[in-house]
């Protein structure tokens, strides 16, 4: 499932990915912006956007692997 940004103060796609693996399926997502505007980038030289997005991301699909395994049982 491909999602485009462009309203707001980033432009570009994200994309989930579900492949089929032994056992399951691995859920990927994979981000590809550029921000926008000057507040964006004076912001970006003191935050670590990349890293605070890879975190929750991160959380998001440890969340999904723990509910589908709850499910499961």
């Amino acid at each position: 499932m491909r999602m485009r940004y462009g309203n707001g103060f980033i432009v570009g796609t994200g994309e989930w990915r579900l492949t089929a693996v032994a056992g399951g399926t691995r859920v990927t997502y994979e981000l590809d912006v550029v921000a926008e505007g000057w507040l964006v980038a004076l912001l970006g030289r003191v935050l670590p956007f990349g890293r605070m997005h890879s975190r929750l991301m991160a959380e998001i699909l440890e969340t999904l692997e723990q509910e589908t395994q709850r499910r499961q049982a």
